[in-house]
């Protein structure tokens, strides 16, 4: 539409720049297949000019002139036929030479028949120069002859939009206001289900982290028809967190603590789902300065996201690292000089034994034993599950 209103002088130079060079075009007027149609013709034309110029050989050699082949002939038969006839030779020489005079006379007759064969008004001068033109046209929009064909189409068709810039521009502004009926229609529709559900997210969420060690967390989704239209709608959705008693409810990045907004993450990941199956989350510092039961539940949680995507978790709780799928151990370490941390996949035994040191217990045994519980609780719980 932009350029539909453009300058009238700006619409002016565009005139004059696409009439100039469709009457080019329209001076040449190429013709889709026309250069491979020009040279089939040009190849025939050279063709049929060799046998034109052998033909004109031909007569002259035959009879147009006194010391022509039939001449001679005919010479050589009348002096045979005038010998003695009682040399035998000699009268069957003389008997070839008049057949030889009626074959050639015939083949004379032959040649006279394709003398005037048509070659076309066009010579090969004015095919090649056609052709000339053609390749010029072709180089200067680049590509072949179809593209140049193309290029002409464009041309045309900006042409007509510049003439019937009137016609061009309602339908466009026409366009614009169906296209944002049916946007507002849409973003009206998403901001009144988004207004329905957001109280819902914003108590099912406060009340999971209420279970994950903040007791007093509210949570709110604010913003609903707020914002200005974009792809997702007209709605300007915030995420607020009040984490203490008496705090009033503030966006969420700026007042969540990592382990926070890890956690506030997860209740919303564990109410809406996660959006697909190739999608990673990380969550780092979850379950910092918990532990017991709610450390359990975060870890029971984790692992039912787990089941829909790819979740990676950062800990240093036991009952948080339980409910893994894989338990991959990280350490520092040297080499070739260099610090460097390496990853680690843990086997069945190895997970006990990191479990148990993670709980941090003095008493190995029972450390052990109790890390055995924990693993042994989750295959409880996964078979509860499936």
């Amino acid at each position: 539409m932009a350029d539909l209103t453009a300058s009238a002088g700006e619409r002016e130079r565009d005139l004059d720049y696409l009439q100039y060079q469709l009457a080019e075009f329209g001076e040449l007027d190429p013709k889709a297949g026309e250069v491979e149609e020009l040279q089939e013709r040009l190849a025939q034309h050279r063709a049929d000019i060799s046998v034109r110029e052998t033909v004109e050989l031909a007569r002259r050699l035959l009879q147009d002139n006194d010391h022509s082949v039939i001449e001679n002939l005919f010479t050589l038969a009348d002096r045979l036929s005038k010998l003695p006839d009682d040399v035998q030779i000699l009268d069957e020489a003389a008997q070839r030479a008049e057949r030889m005079v009626v074959e050639a006379q015939e083949l004379h007759q032959m040649i006279l028949s394709i003398r005037d064969h048509d070659t076309g008004a066009e010579t090969a001068e004015v095919i090649e120069q056609r052709l000339d033109r053609l390749a010029k046209l072709t180089r200067k929009h680049g590509g072949d002859l179809a593209h140049a064909l193309e290029v002409r189409k464009q041309l045309q068709q900006k042409l007509d939009d510049l003439v019937n810039i009137d016609q061009a521009l309602l339908r466009l502004k026409q366009d614009v206001q169906t296209a944002k009926a049916d946007y507002l229609k849409l973003a009206e529709e998403l901001s009144r289900r988004r207004k329905k559900v957001a109280p819902q997210l914003s108590g099912k969420v406060s009340d999971l982290l209420h279970q994950l060690e903040m007791p007093h967390a509210r949570f709110e989704c604010t913003g609903i028809g707020d914002g200005e239209p974009s792809a997702k709608g007209v709605d300007a959705v915030a995420f607020l967190l009040a984490a203490n008693p008496g705090d009033v409810p503030m966006p969420l990045r700026k007042v969540a603590s990592g382990g926070e907004l890890s956690r506030v993450m997860l209740a919303i990941h564990q109410q809406v789902g996660v959006e697909s199956a190739q999608a990673t989350l990380v969550f780092d510092e979850a379950d910092a300065g918990i532990g017991g039961q709610t450390a359990l539940t975060i870890g029971e949680q984790m692992r039912t996201l787990g089941s829909n995507a790819q979740v990676l978790v950062v800990t240093h709780t036991a009952q948080v690292a339980a409910y893994a799928h894989h338990h991959i151990h990280l350490e520092k370490g040297l080499e070739d000089g260099r610090a460097c941390t390496f990853a680690r996949g843990l086997n069945d035994d190895q997970r006990r034994a990191e479990l148990a040191r993670m709980l941090g217990v003095r008493d190995t045994a029972t450390a052990e034993e109790y890390a055995a519980s924990l693993l042994k609780q989750v295959q409880i719980g996964k078979e509860a599950t499936s």
